[in-house]
Order: structure tokens, then C-alpha cells, then sequence
């Protein structure tokens, strides 16, 4: 990303300006500050890795701000600027200190935390590393590290020779703590592998590497140019500058090359045509954090979020992942002593879920040990340009084995407008979820849009939207009416009964729809609409097993007669053991006052000690809670679905809010993330704070990865791709999404998940609010297993 000095001058005080303000919402009470440190070399070697670091904390502090005022907390950020040289970096590690900072993200590099590692453990401070790697600074310390060591790179070049067929390689690497031990990992990795390494060669802070090169011309002399490679670490500036002084004639230069992270996407490194060039002959590849090139999911929004600062560095993505486990530390024991903080974030370390999409557990030694590297090659792109493409990726999840694999999708040339369809209760009964939905969806648009045109790609999604006004009828006629208008791809509906009365009309026309919302099990086909929700034949496993779990025998249900009604009544009564009384109602007719006395002789009949009431609503759930003080009704305990959990409408009606905690209204409701902590749900209620007042439900969010998902198939497959192709990219296995791992079953719904269970209660400030009591889990882990807190 290109700046001029006045724009980039411009970024710099606005960046103040947010990190000294907070840039966190108008709240009642005066927020309590936590301030950190930021180590960061914004100069020298380094630079442009401290750069995209530092554009990350710009965009990160208000949505980390935003989050935590929840709580009554805010971060503040001291930026210090190490200049890549480890005794800058301990003196003003030395001044945080004085300060009294406690936590610091940071130093980058290597060299800097081996000298600043005993420091901070003598003042009683937590450093946090975006990027330093070296195999050295694993130590039961207070130095932790958000990013994998240089184990994992290592073992990923490795693993790509074995590819390529190289059996000798020789390293050339920046003499510094990071270079030497890296090119230790190497000499380790080719042992193992049965691989010979021709030997390791220094490369000093000197610009003048004419005697470097002609090491590397002795050590290649007699080397096979076919099954030998060349293994570059350091900067990508001195890289760059070493290149220079390899000449055309050395046997290295007809060889293969590989590069370390920090070269890798470098814009320093290729900013010299001669240099680009001489790569791009080399085939130079290596692995990297980030997402430039093509990934086929929705995980490169985040830089969109970043506002383009992983352009800048892929570091700025593993800064980003340590400000928000630094924040989520510190709102869990924003008081703690700074062992108490160890033990908290290596805890919220294991329930993280990091920007490359795995859950970021820590050793003993505070070192992460998943891994994620996209694998890149420079190539010509033509008229003199160069670029780095996406080559597939290698992935240590630290549950198995790691793995690497070759994926070259490249983009699409056939450019052009695809048309989503929208169709969307903006009105009516589910309103709520609908409006959630139009905000996620129009976030989603403008991050893909963007991202696609960096890469090179014609495609735009454009949103047509269309209000069914909670009405299955109204749902017909949209959808009719966007079909005539030749748009084959929709997102929607949003309820089940919507859905299931334009199912015929998308099937009729073999168009594609996407629900984020819709569960009812009888939807469940070999067809072409997708769910990215669990259907509720899981929803009813939980339910049954809560109520199996507080001892109740039998259960009164009061269910909307409707498809999703319906069909949560039949799936619950197969999954319940007890007794199961069902009363329907439809809604508007005014029966309610005769469902509620039907419900209170039942209750009657069966008795109070062991029956209790669910009810399958939506927003008519105030009118129902509205009971009489004398009705038996109230002294049982009562279920409500995911259509009832965290509903803000209830709050606000005090004689049913009353009733509603009196009876200790229990309710499922869907959750992707379960007890994981996803920093970018979050940041999605950040961004659409000024449209949507109060938290985005879990499942409104996955909208978000439904239009991706639609994206991303276009972009692999051209705007003109018939509809065919676009649903074989969906229905694929997984898709890394905003909304978690996307795994669909064989009928396109989403197969794995969780349910959060709220109960709703009267707080000691006399405000009512939904409480997270527990979890029913359907992971690869557990499969329904019911966690209560506590």
C-alpha cells in the first residue's frame, strides 16, 4: 500500500489520536485504563515489520476499547520505537517500566528478547511477541510469543523440497540471534529428513556483501543446479542488498530459492527491479503469515479491518491476535499480579482463536505451537511488476501431524457484477434478526469487494435486498420477483417458514440460497440451499438434555404452529425421554389468554415438582410471559429456543421481564464459537456499532461468510459460471470463516457447532439481562456434551 509523506504524516497523527483517546464509545461511567507498552522498531532493520505493526495497533485499539468497556476497561498504548537495536529496546523497556507498565507487546526481533527477556522478568513484566521466532528464547519466563517458532517454518521448507526434489541446500542467514538459530532449525530439519546441508553462511549488517557472495559461489561450486536450493534469511532490505552482489555467472543463481517470513511478501525486498527479477528467475518461495494472494475463505477480511496494515507486514496480523489476547487477559484480571496474568493468558490462550484461523495454545515455555504459513512465489506479473502469489499453505495444527499442500487457484479473468439476492424480514415478528442480517451482509460486500480488486479481480458482489416482511407470502413474491430479474443467487430467508415456502420457487429455477438462520429439519435436502446453522434436530438434543439434567419429567409445550414450530415439536419430543403436552397457537389471532389457562390445567394434571414449560416463539414471547400473579404457570421453571435467547425486547418489558427471572427462564441459543474467543465477532459488533444498538446475535454473523462463500466462488470460477460450479465450491468440506469453521453435512447444513444456554435474570443494579450459564457441545471433541458454569 502506497502513502505519500503528507498522507502517511496524516495516518501518524490520527493513530495518536485514536490510541490517547481510546477511540471507545460514550459510555455513563469513566472507564478504568490499563496502559501497555509497544516495542516496536519503526526505524532500521526491521522497520517494516515495526510499520505494519504499528498501523495494526491504530486500527485494533478502538475495537479492542470497544469490546472492553463493557467491562469498565480501556487500553492505552505507549508506542516506543526500538530501532531494531536491543539496547534502545531495553531502555525504553526500561522507561515503560518506570511507568509502571506492566504488559508490553513486544520486542520483534530476536536479538532484542534475549536481552530484554531477564529484564522483564526481574521487573515483574509480561512481554507478548508478534514475531520473534528464535528456538533460543523458549524459557519458562515472561516472554511469550503469539507466533510459531522457527521449528515450523523449517519443517515447512523442508517438507516443500521434498516437493521440488532438493536434496542440498546451503543458508545464507542474518547474523543475528533470529539467523543463526534459525539456520540451526534447518541443519536439524535436514537430518531428519536425509537431506545434506552444504554449510551456513553469515550475512553481517554490512551492505558490502561481495565476499558473502562469493562464499556462496565456493559452497555451490561442485552442488547439482537441479536437486540444490539456497535458503535466505534476514530483513528484506539486506536480503535485497545481498541479492545485488550474487552475480548472473554464480552457480547459485540457477538454482532454486527459498526465504524466510520476513522476506516473503516483503514490498522492501522486490521494490528493486533488478532484485525482483533475479527472484523470480530463483522461483524464490517460503512461508508466511497473511493473506495477500488468494485464500478461498473469509479469514482475509481481517485485513480489511486492519485497514490494509497487513499490506504493510504480515506481522501486523500476529500484533493484532497479541492486542486482543493482551485485552481479553486483562479483562478477565485486570488487577492480577503479574504471575496471576501469565497464568490467565496462558489459559485464554487455549480458548483463542488467532487470525490464522487456529486456537493459539501455548507451552510451558509460552511459545504458540499451531501453525499456519500461506506459502508464496514471486512471479512476474508482466510490464515489469512483480508480486507475490498464493501457492497453498502449511498448517501445524499441534493435534496431528503437520501438513503441506500445493493450492493455486489464481483468480478468475472473467470479471463482472454478480447479483446477491437479499431476501429479508425488515418488518414484522423477526425484524431484528433481519436488520442483523442487511448490516452483516453489507459489511461483508464492502470487505470482499476490496478484497477482490487488490487481487487483481472484476468481480463485485452487488446487494439486492428485499423485505418479506415476516411473511412466508411476501417471502413468494420477492423471490419471484428477484428470479425474474435473472439474480440466481440468494442469501436468505431468514426464517424457516419463509424458506421453506420459496424452497419450490429457487428449485424450480436451479437458483442457489444461503440461510444464516433457518434450522427447521424438514428443510434438510440434497438441493441447493445452505444452512449455516445446525438444524434443530441438535437444538432439541440440548434442549432434552437440559431438561433431563434438572430432573423434569414432564414438559408443556408452547409452540408457534408454523414450520419451525412445528418441527422443533417433533424433533424434541423424539429426542425427550419424559412426557411432552403440546399446545399450538398462532400468532396475532389473540388466543393467548386461552393457551396460557390450556397450559395451567395441564400443569395442574401433571403436577408442579417435576414439569416445567418451552416455549418455541419469537418476539410474542413478552405477551406470553405476561402472567397473572395467581397462575400456577409461575412456579414452574420455563425453556425458551435460540428464537427467545438474548432477545433485548424482553428486557425492556418490565411485567414480563419480572416473570421471565422469576421462573428462571432458561433458553438455548446457537452458538459457532462455543467457549472459544474470537476476537473477530467482536470486531464485527465494533464496526456496526452506529447501525446495530446492542450485541449481533452468533448467527446473523455467519451472513457474513455466506456472502464470502458466494464470493469466493466467483472468483474462482469467473463471473459467467453457472450455478453448478458456484454450488460445488460451497458445499465443499470447510470453509474458514468469520462465523468459525464452516463444515456442511451431506444436505448443506452445518454440521458442527455449539449452543450457549442463557438464563435470564435480575441483576443487583435492577436491570434484567440474559446471563451465559453453560455450554451443550457438538464439536469433534465433545458431541452433546452439557457443561454447566460454575
Amino acid at each position: 500500500m502506497k502513502r505519500s509523506k503528507l498522507a502517511y504524516g496524516l495516518f501518524i497523527l490520527v493513530f495518536l489520536a485514536v490510541v490517547s483517546l481510546g477511540a471507545q464509545p460514550c459510555y455513563s461511567k469513566p472507564l478504568e485504563t490499563i496502559k501497555i507498552g509497544a516495542l516496536l522498531p519503526l526505524s532500521g532493520d526491521w522497520s517494516e515489520a515495526g510499520r505494519g505493526a504499528q498501523a495494526a495497533l491504530a486500527a485494533g485499539v478502538g475495537q479492542v476499547n470497544h469490546y472492553l468497556a463493557a467491562s469498565g476497561l480501556r487500553l492505552e498504548i505507549d508506542i516506543r520505537d526500538t530501532e531494531g537495536k536491543p539496547a534502545k529496546a531495553l531502555a525504553e523497556l526500561a522507561s515503560l517500566a518506570q511507568q509502571g507498565t506492566r504488559i508490553a507487546i513486544g520486542p520483534m526481533s530476536s536479538e532484542e528478547a534475549k536481552v530484554l527477556n531477564e529484564y522483564a522478568s526481574g521487573h515483574s513484566i509480561l512481554l507478548v511477541s508478534p514475531s520473534a521466532t528464535a528456538t533460543e528464547l523458549s524459557k519458562k519466563d515472561n516472554f511469550f510469543r503469539v507466533i510459531p517458532t522457527d521449528w515450523n517454518q523449517a519443517d515447512g521448507l523442508i517438507k516443500i523440497m521434498d516437493r521440488e526434489g532438493v536434496t542440498h541446500f546451503a543458508v545464507v542467514y542474518y547474523d543475528d540471534v533470529f539467523g543463526r538459530g534459525f539456520c540451526e532449525q534447518m541443519k536439524t530439519a535436514a537430518l531428519k529428513s536425509g537431506k545434506q546441508m552444504l554449510g551456513g553462511i553469515p550475512l553481517a549488517s554490512s551492505p558490502d556483501y561481495v565476499s558473502t557472495a562469493g562464499e556462496l559461489d565456493r559452497l555451490t561450486q561442485t552442488a547439482d543446479p537441479a536437486k540444490t536450493a539456497i535458503v535466505l534469511i534476514g530483513p528484506g532490505k539486506q536480503a535485497a542488498e545481498f541479492v545485488k552482489s550474487v552475480s548472473p555467472a554464480s552457480p547459485a543463481a540457477g538454482m532454486k530459492w527459498f526465504a524466510g517470513a520476513e522476506i516473503i511478501g516483503s514490498k522492501d525486498f522486490v521494490a528493486d527491479k533488478s532484485v525482483a527479477a533475479f527472484a523470480a528467475g530463483a522461483r524464490m518461495e517460503g512461508l508466511s503469515i497473511g493473506y495477500n494472494g488468494i485464500a478461498l475463505d473469509a479469514l482475509p477480511s481481517i485485513n480489511y479491518f486492519l485497514n490494509g496494515a497487513a499490506d504493510i507486514s504480515p506481522f501486523a496480523l500476529t500484533t493484532w491476535d497479541s492486542l486482543w489476547l493482551i485485552a481479553e487477559t486483562c479483562r478477565q484480571n485486570p488487577e492480577a499480579d503479574v504471575d496471576a496474568l501469565k497464568a490467565t493468558l496462558t489459559a485464554t490462550a487455549k480458548e483463542f482463536r488467532n487470525s490464522y484461523g487456529l486456537i493459539n495454545t501455548m507451552d510451558d515455555n509460552g511459545d504458540t505451537v499451531s501453525a499456519r504459513f500461506m506459502r508464496y512465489q514471486l512471479y512476474a506479473t508482466g510490464n515489469g511488476n512483480y508480486d507475490w502469489r498464493c501457492k497453498g499453505h502449511y498448517v501445524n495444527p499441534s493435534i496431528s501431524a503437520p501438513f503441506i499442500r500445493t493450492i493455486e487457484p489464481g483468480i478468475a479473468k472473467n470479471g463482472g457484477v454478480v447479483r446477491v439476492g437479499a431476501i429479508l424480514p425488515l418488518r414484522g415478528d423477526t425484524a431484528l434478526e433481519g436488520k442483523e442480517v442487511q448490516a452483516v451482509l453489507e459489511l461483508a460486500a464492502a470487505s470482499f469487494n476490496k478484497y477482490a480488486s487488490d487481487n487483481g479481480s472484476g468481480i463485485k458482489i452487488e446487494l439486492v435486498v428485499e423485505d418479506t416482511a415476516s411473511n412466508p407470502q411476501t417471502a413468494k413474491a420477492v423471490t419471484r420477483k428477484l428470479l425474474d430479474q435473472g439474480v440466481k443467487n440468494f442469501i436468505g430467508a431468514v426464517s424457516s417458514s419463509e424458506l421453506a415456502a420459496v424452497e419450490p420457487l429457487l428449485r424450480s429455477r436451479d437458483a442457489l440460497a444461503i440461510s444464516p438462520m433457518s434450522t427447521a429439519p424438514s428443510l434438510s435436502k440434497k438441493d441447493h440451499i445452505y444452512r449455516l446453522i445446525m438444524n434443530d434436530g441438535y437444538q432439541a438434543q440440548a434442549l432434552a438434555s437440559l431438561a433431563k439434567r434438572d430432573g423434569i419429567k414432564n414438559v408443556v409445550v408452547l409452540y408457534r404452529d408454523e414450520v419451525y414450530g412445528q418441527d422443533l415439536l417433533k424433533t424434541f419430543s423424539a429426542a425427550y425421554d419424559g412426557k411432552v403436552f403440546p399446545l399450538g397457537y398462532n400468532a396475532g389471532d389473540g388466543n393467548l389468554d386461552q393457551l396460557l389457562a390450556r397450559a395451567e390445567q395441564l400443569v395442574a394434571s401433571a403436577g408442579e415438582d417435576n414439569t416445567a414449560v418451552l416455549v418455541i416463539a419469537y418476539n410474542e414471547i413478552t405477551e406470553i410471559l405476561r402472567l397473572k400473579p395467581d397462575s400456577n404457570l409461575n412456579s414452574v421453571p420455563w425453556y425458551g429456543t435460540d428464537s427467545i435467547a438474548l432477545q433485548g425486547a424482553l428486557c425492556s418489558d418490565g411485567t414480563a421481564a419480572g416473570v421471565a427471572a422469576r421462573v428462571g427462564l432458561t433458553a438455548v441459543g446457537y452458538s459457532a464459537y462455543g467457549n472459544y474467543f474470537d476476537p473477530l465477532y467482536h470486531v464485527i459488533n465494533y464496526q456496526l456499532a452506529d447501525k446495530i444498538h446492542h450485541q449481533i446475535k452468533e448467527s446473523s454473523v455467519a451472513a457474513f461468510d455466506a456472502l464470502w462463500m458466494i464470493g469466493c466462488a466467483y472468483l474462482e470460477n469467473g463471473a459467467a459460471a453457472d450455478n453448478k460450479k458456484i454450488a460445488a465450491y460451497v458445499q465443499k468440506a470447510v470453509f474458514r470463516g468469520v462465523s468459525g469453521l464452516v463444515a456442511l453435512d451431506a444436505y448443506g447444513d452445518r454440521s458442527i457447532g455449539y449452543y450457549r444456554i442463557y438464563r435470564f435474570n435480575e441483576a443487583k443494579d435492577g436491570q434484567y439481562r440474559w446471563t451465559n450459564i453453560g455450554l451443550y457441545s457438538l464439536d469433534y471433541a465433545k458431541k452433546g456434551i452439557i457443561e454447566i458454569n460454575k
